[in-house]
């Protein structure tokens, strides 16, 4: 969805989350040679325009190599609460716990990453859209490769 903040203002594209829907977004990243193939942690940046509350995220991924089959499951889902802080505020969540990607990550490969708002868990308490900006994803890379 593209969203115009207010009249000659930013106008900014999110994914609209529904808060009595389980859904989801899927996207691909190619990563770096130097990728250390462990685990990672994702921040997810986030708005609402109106209510109050908490929303549940779940980030889970898979890694790609060279002539893996497509059609396979994404590992377990990380979950990490946040609270809405303001109505059209951006909010950034803590970092999540360790995500174990599925499959077996290699150096250079593609991942595909899931978001989840986690709508029927207890804890999320927001009554409207969550909108998704954008996630941070955090990995280590192995020094003795260069990128």
């Amino acid at each position: 969805t593209s969203v115009e903040a207010a009249e000659n203002q930013p106008t900014y594209q999110v994914w609209e989350f529904d808060q009595s829907t389980e859904q989801h977004v899927q996207f691909c990243v190619p990563m770096p040679r130097n990728y250390n193939n462990g685990t990672i942690t994702a921040t997810i940046y986030w708005t609402a325009a109106s209510s109050s509350g908490d929303v549940v995220w779940g980030i889970s991924g898979r890694a790609f190599s060279n002539d893996d089959a497509i059609a396979q499951a994404l590992g377990t889902v990380v979950e990490v609460t946040d609270t809405l802080t303001a109505t059209n505020d951006v909010c950034v969540s803590s970092a999540t716990g360790a995500i174990t990607l599925a499959g077996s990550p290699a150096d250079a490969d593609m991942w595909q990453i899931q978001v989840d708002r986690v709508a029927a868990d207890g804890s999320d308490t927001l009554g409207a859209d969550a909108r998704l900006f954008s996630i941070v994803i955090h990995y280590t890379t192995d020094s003795a490769v260069a990128g």
